[in-house]
């Protein structure tokens, strides 16, 4: 069983730290909250699939990133 333990909260930004259940650190996990509609731009892969015109993003882009050691 894993547990999710918030390191920081800020308006944009959340940190969250992954815990296994020996309370070893498996990885980190950071959400930053743009408060903007995504656009193409935000997704490179799609630039080859979607044009500017069939493209529907979302109302709000949210990115997140896992900080891991392992790979």
């Amino acid at each position: 069983m894993f547990k999710l333990v918030r390191m920081l909260k800020l308006r944009d930004l959340e940190l969250f730290r992954l815990d296994n259940q020996d309370n070893e650190t498996v990885c980190m996990l950071l959400i930053l909250d743009y408060r903007r509609p995504s656009v193409l731009d935000d997704f490179p892969i799609l630039k080859e699939i979607e044009d500017e015109d069939s493209f529907e993003g979302a109302e709000n882009y949210i990115h997140t990133v896992i900080i891991s050691e392992k790979n």
